[in-house]
């Protein structure tokens, strides 16, 4: 699940009153950062135990990766921020969606939404326009 998906998912589960969500993952290639707007208990298998090499090298393969992946989709402007950092806005200066940094970590969507008017900002990292209408910000 992905940070969009996964929010929806868990949402939803919230809604229907769900007492327990499990999110159970085999491999952490996944960026699961998304969960920590619902104050998750995290319970991890060290797989290092099993083959250390291996692990190391597998986790390795898959940062790179990872990193190649969201480097190529983001623009020249935008390639240098940390991607906790990132979200899309409607830029109101270049009257097009641009990537913005915000000025705390991607707390997750629901958290985005719902907080405060002004509470999150998002720097246009194109014209420098500064957003503080979060409604419609996304990934």
């Amino acid at each position: 699940m992905g940070y969009d998906d996964g929010d929806k998912c868990v949402q939803d589960l919230i809604r229907r009153q769900a007492k327990k969500i499990f999110l159970v993952s085999s491999t952490d290639s996944k960026d699961f950062g998304w969960t920590n707007q619902f104050k998750p208990v995290h319970v991890i298998f060290d797989a290092k135990e099993e083959n250390p090499e291996y692990h190391e090298r597998v986790i390795q393969a898959l940062n790179s990766a990872s990193y190649e992946k969201i480097s190529e989709r983001l623009p020249t402007y935008a390639a240098t921020t940390p991607h906790d950092y990132l979200v899309r806005i409607l830029c109101r200066r270049c009257h097009i969606t641009r990537w913005a940094r915000l000025n705390a970590q991607y707390p997750g969507k629901s958290v985005l939404r719902s907080a405060p008017l002004g509470k999150y900002r998002a720097t246009c990292l194109k014209c420098g326009y500064e957003a503080t209408d979060n409604q419609n910000w996304f990934r």
